[in-house]
């Protein structure tokens, strides 16, 4: 019987794991969407529901008070100016060294805009007030020069 038992138990576990490895069938956003490698910002746009939203296009402005434009994160110097999320509603934008000077030593900072299909995403804060020195450090994805949890609702 007790070999019964352990059998059973084994049995329950692997569906679980397995369960939690395929996932339920539902659309989820990567949690969270990680750079991949040094001057990314990423995040994961998701709808009320939470799924992720694929399709979706994202850029992003970096202001720098020591000059009087705006320039594109990603032409600031690396193109494309603008991404679009994957299936799971995960995205990337890439910079460059530059970027990070300019928000580090010039206290600058980059807002964040999407849409698809001509309706706005809402980024809060991270389009409003924009996103600073202090918010790339406290979504810092250590050991890269990148940060992540830059999310938004479709």
């Amino acid at each position: 019987m007790k070999v019964k038992n352990k059998a059973m138990v084994a049995g329950v576990l692997a569906g679980a794991a397995a369960m939690t490895v395929l996932g339920t069938g539902v659309a989820q956003a990567a949690d969270p969407q990680w750079p991949s490698a040094n001057y990314q910002l990423c995040g994961n746009i998701r709808d009320s529901g939470g799924a992720g939203v694929g399709g979706v296009s994202i850029s992003g402005d970096l202001y720098d008070p020591t000059v009087s434009s705006t320039v594109p994160v990603a032409s600031y110097p690396i193109p494309p100016a603008t991404v679009t999320t994957a299936a799971d509603g995960g995205y990337c934008l890439q910079g460059a060294s530059s970027l990070v000077n300019v928000i580090q030593n010039n206290g600058g900072w980059v807002k964040l805009h999407g849409t698809k299909a001509g309706t706005p995403v809402n980024f809060g804060t991270w389009e409003s007030s924009g996103i600073y020195l202090s918010d790339f450090f406290s979504q810092w994805a250590f050991p890269l020069q990148s940060a992540y949890g830059f999310d938004g609702v479709y």
